[in-house]
């Protein structure tokens, strides 16, 4: 059991080792526009079906966000990046109500594993 949660630590480590160095790596190219990146990537990520790409872009905008000073956070133009990369009429809110499920999907399985 104790191998089980272990490796899954070591797991959850790398994916957030990798949104943060993707979020780094935005940062460097363009600090300003970093966010705005971040948000299209995961915009297209869902308009294609890649569930797990969209939530390791959209955390690498929280991160971004979180710490670049310098980055701009209009919901306004993440609205026309979104608009622009789906393209679909009614997306965004089964994105949301999606994300939201994911999420507590994943709080529930979290919660599951730290009380075994």
């Amino acid at each position: 059991m104790l191998g089980a949660l272990r490796r899954w630590m070591e797991a959850r480590r790398e994916i957030r080792l990798r949104w943060r160095a993707d979020a780094r790596r935005l940062v460097q190219r363009d600090e300003a526009g970093a966010y705005y990146e971040a948000q299209r990537l995961a915009a297209l990520a869902w308009a294609s079906g890649q569930a797990g790409e969209f939530v390791h872009s959209a955390k690498v905008a929280a991160e971004v966000a979180r710490t670049s000073p310098r980055s701009h956070l209009d919901i306004a133009v993440v609205q026309a990046i979104v608009d622009d990369e789906t393209r679909a009429e009614g997306l965004l809110a089964a994105m949301t109500i999606e994300l939201t499920a994911a999420s507590r999907s994943l709080r529930q399985g979290t919660e599951a594993v730290l009380s075994t």
